[in-house]
């Protein structure tokens, strides 16, 4: 990752620490608008550095090791399960988690250029949920890397689709889906290399 510490400003444990203080310090239990801004946030600046690594990718300036190295890297960070001593804080910080479980299959599987299945994407989401409900969640979780990848690649997802789904993994993972797709959308130019926070 010699290259990617160069190129991109790296998401190290200490960038995770301050996110983590900063939600325990905001009104999470009331769910104000500034602590919905900062769980928000929280995520959209694990997505975007990933975005970075695999931007890096693209234009030939990461190899793919290293941007899988990269993405491995961050991951490992930020899966760590919280011990704030409040377990509402905990279990909020985990939907974000969750949510990144499927971000992080989404860039790997895009990529590893692992996503070549053309099906509509609402016939994949109804093969995640079938394969999640036979208690296969590493099936899933790869289909779900599947869609993110094409998201990734410039497809879209019906948010219809998605809003309608019932609580599940699936619906948690695409949730980390739908962050890629924010992120794209938005007017961050988070191929520049450069910091956004």
């Amino acid at each position: 990752m010699k290259n990617a510490k160069n190129l991109y400003v790296p998401f190290n444990e200490e960038r995770w620490s301050n996110w983590l203080e900063c939600a325990k310090q905001s009104d999470y239990k009331n769910m104000d608008e500034t602590a919905t801004t900062v769980f928000v946030e929280m995520e959209e600046d694990v997505v975007i550095t990933c975005c970075k690594l695999v931007r890096g990718f693209e234009i030939g300036k990461l190899t793919r090791e290293e941007s899988l190295d990269g993405l491995h890297n961050i991951e490992a960070i930020t899966e760590k399960k919280t011990n704030t001593g409040d377990v509402e804080l905990d279990d909020l910080i985990g939907l974000i988690q969750a949510s990144l479980v499927g971000a992080f299959a989404s860039f790997e599987s895009y990529v590893k250029e692992s996503f070549a299945d053309k099906s509509p994407m609402d016939e994949l989401i109804r093969e995640a949920l079938d394969q999640e409900k036979k208690g296969h969640f590493d099936l899933a979780l790869a289909i779900v890397g599947k869609i993110g990848a094409r998201v990734i690649a410039g497809e879209a997802i019906h948010q219809e689709t998605i809003a309608e789904l019932e609580d599940s993994y699936v619906a948690e993972w695409l949730d980390g889906v739908d962050s890629i797709s924010a992120a794209i959308s938005s007017s961050i130019e988070y191929d520049s290399g450069e910091e956004t926070t």
